[in-house]
């Protein structure tokens, strides 16, 4: 079993703007110093550990 903590940058409430749930409410979780480095990531910042 791998284990991971992430680290939360912010937390906003916005409207989904893709797939079937497209105008939906949605709360979103954006995290810092993310290890997964996922190729579909649109925050830059994530990635990098900000103090």
């Amino acid at each position: 079993m791998i284990s991971a903590k992430l680290n939360i940058s912010e937390i906003f409430y916005s409207l989904q703007g893709e797939v079937r749930e497209v105008g939906l409410p949605s709360v979103f979780i954006r995290l810092t110093d993310c290890p997964f480095r996922c190729t579909y990531c649109d925050t830059e910042y994530a990635s990098r550990v900000i103090i």
